[in-house]
């Protein structure tokens, strides 16, 4: 959120071939900046693990040698790369929304989509797909060996008290956004419920709460 606004004014100013150039340089000189700047840790320690280049090179053909490890990099790349670029770069022509009015409803409706289908994977007995929370740590102190699948269900209900305090907060600013639209830019909302979209002039001292 900090980046955004100097990177639409660079935008604005020098275009975006030298624009993205700016940002990415900005890589660079961060890369130098630790290299300069960063130092190890003071604190005591047995001492750093010395690694030859040869030893790694040797990991490193053993570890790509097993069939499994292509299978799993190249799993993950085939399945994760088109959302990727869709949504991060070239999908944006086809995600501005044809109904500009009733955008917070579709967010609304992904989420109850994944909220549906999240209950359908935590209601069977089988195992289910899942990420480890603190409530599954609590639930079972024994650590990773003791969990069973109603640990995982418990954990993973979690998400549904997140989704409805995200829900809750979307209708909420939807509603106050709408109302300030109405007062400082008379006509959009109007021209959104036609399908228009509204171009936001950009937020000045009179758009802050």
């Amino acid at each position: 959120m900090a980046a955004a606004a100097p990177l639409a004014l660079l935008l604005a100013e020098l275009g975006w071939t030298r624009a993205l150039a700016m940002a990415s340089s900005l890589g660079v000189v961060s890369m130098v900046g630790v290299l300069v700047l960063v130092k190890d840790s003071p604190y005591a320690r047995s001492g750093p693990a010395r690694i030859k280049l040869r030893a790694l090179a040797g990991s490193l053909r053993t570890v790509w040698g097993n069939p499994g490890t292509r299978l799993g990099m190249w799993s993950h790349f085939t399945s994760q790369f088109s959302v990727t670029v869709f949504a991060l770069l070239w999908g944006y022509p086809f995600l501005v929304s044809r109904f500009p009015y009733y955008r917070s409803y579709m967010v609304i409706g992904v989420v109850v989509v994944m909220a549906v289908l999240w209950a359908v994977v935590l209601l069977r007995d089988t195992p289910s797909p899942g990420w480890l929370l603190v409530v599954l740590d609590l639930r079972e102190p024994g650590g990773v060996t003791s969990y069973d699948l109603d640990d995982f269900r418990v954990a993973l209900r979690v998400q549904f008290g997140f989704w409805t305090f995200g829900v809750a907060q979307i209708l909420r600013n939807r509603r106050k956004g709408l109302d300030q639209l109405r007062r400082l830019h008379p006509g959009a909302v109007e021209a959104m419920r036609r399908g228009v979209p509204f171009v936001h002039p950009g937020i000045g001292d009179r758009e802050g709460v």
